[in-house]
């Protein structure tokens, strides 16, 4: 039986190689032990730096191309891209977002799709409930029919056939909305 071992990140301005990081900072493409940390966090020149907990794979995060940050993403070519790709490499003149405005824009549009599809939910429950009445009270009126003798083989009456059609219209509709309603839920995945 094989166990996975922790992979840990070592602090790289200690010189003994066993102390662990506290943090990578991804501006600076480095990892510091809470004791080389505390001026990242303290100096007013590092405020704009972002520290998260310690990583190993700095190098997923930059250009194989320009050894950069990927900060961007180019919705024509749908990749992730550093901005000297957008501005003068191989994205040049295409629809470049930042990572931060592409991330936002996806939200909205989740959360957009998300109402469209509790609101396609709530007509299918609806239309669900309706025939479900419909049908409680046809059942109603064949019981009662069958306790009468009423119902002995005579053709349906013209409001009775108005009724089975306006059913056979509701199934159509409540059909239609749940297909719709799977189309856009597939479509989201």
């Amino acid at each position: 039986m094989s166990e996975k071992m922790a992979i840990v990140v070592l602090c790289d301005f200690c010189n003994d190689g066993t102390t662990a990081a506290s943090k990578t900072c991804l501006r600076c493409d480095t990892s510091y032990c809470a004791t080389h940390v505390k001026p990242h966090q303290e100096n007013p020149k590092f405020r704009d730096h972002i520290l998260v907990a310690p990583e190993t794979n700095h190098e997923e995060r930059k250009c194989e191309k320009h050894r950069e940050e990927i900060k961007c993403y180019c919705r024509q070519n749908m990749s992730l891209v550093c901005r000297t790709c957008a501005i003068a490499g191989d994205h040049k003149g295409h629809d470049v977002a930042t990572l931060e405005d592409e991330h936002k824009t996806r939200e909205k549009q989740v959360r957009e799709d998300t109402r469209a599809v509790e609101e396609l939910r709530r007509e299918a429950e609806d239309f669900v409930s309706q025939m479900e009445a419909a049908r409680m009270d046809e059942q109603g009126r064949l019981e009662e029919m069958r306790r009468t003798g009423r119902g002995t083989g005579a053709p349906p009456s013209a409001s009775r056939q108005e009724d089975i059609a306006s059913l056979r219209g509701a199934e159509g509709t409540a059909a239609k909305l749940l297909r719709k309603l799977c189309s856009v839920h597939l479509d989201n995945l």
